[in-house]
């Protein structure tokens, strides 16, 4: 599917998708190819400029504005690209943060707690 079959509503539910998982995709935003790679899921999954910005700007030190303008309009879009595979790696990247950190950053009532806020639920209702 090119961005232009998708109708407006999933454009909507793709967008809110991609704004939450962002920050799950950071990872991808320093290698060039990475950075191409996820660029071209977002604009096939109905994301905008804006939208790959946001991802480019979770660059540790390599964001530009000038090549994200540049480079949005030539990212690719081809077959296998999309919102799935976005969510599939903003997933995984979740699940290994959480190994590795979860309970060196929070004690078990911090857990809970956190478990009962909004943004957390809607993270898990899209990637799980």
């Amino acid at each position: 599917i090119d961005n232009e079959e998708l109708d407006n509503n999933e454009i909507t539910a793709n967008r809110n998708k991609i704004t939450t998982i962002l920050p799950y995709l950071s990872q991808y935003a320093d290698d060039y190819n990475d950075w191409v790679n996820i660029g071209g899921h977002i604009k096939k999954a109905g994301g905008n400029l804006k939208l790959f910005d946001e991802f480019s700007k979770l660059s540790k030190n390599k964001y530009d504005k000038n090549a994200v303008n540049q480079k949005y309009n030539l990212l690719p879009t081809d077959e296998g690209k999309g919102i799935g595979s976005l969510v599939f790696l903003a997933r995984n990247a979740f699940i290994e943060e959480l190994e590795d950190n979860i309970y060196n950053i929070f004690d078990e009532d911090e857990l809970k707690e956190l478990f009962k806020q909004d943004y957390f639920k809607n993270f898990i209702k899209i990637v799980f």
